[in-house]
């Protein structure tokens, strides 16, 4: 959406799975926002910013969204 990754409140999602603006819960990292995606995030995968220059990609699920 343009705006800057927050580190560890910031996920980019396949939209078609999670939709944008949802907010994420993460185990053992808490309550994150879905507001950017990502050309490998397809489906099941997530992408949470860890810092503003790197990102860790994992696969979780089940998620629970909003």
């Amino acid at each position: 959406d343009g705006n800057p990754a927050v580190a560890y409140r910031t996920l980019a999602v396949d939209p078609n799975v999670i939709p944008l603006g949802s907010k994420v819960h993460v185990p053992g990292i808490g309550w994150m926002l879905a507001h950017d995606t990502g050309s490998a995030i397809k489906g099941n995968r997530i992408d949470i910013a860890i810092n503003t220059f790197c990102f860790f990609v994992i696969v979780l699920f089940p998620l629970s969204y909003l």
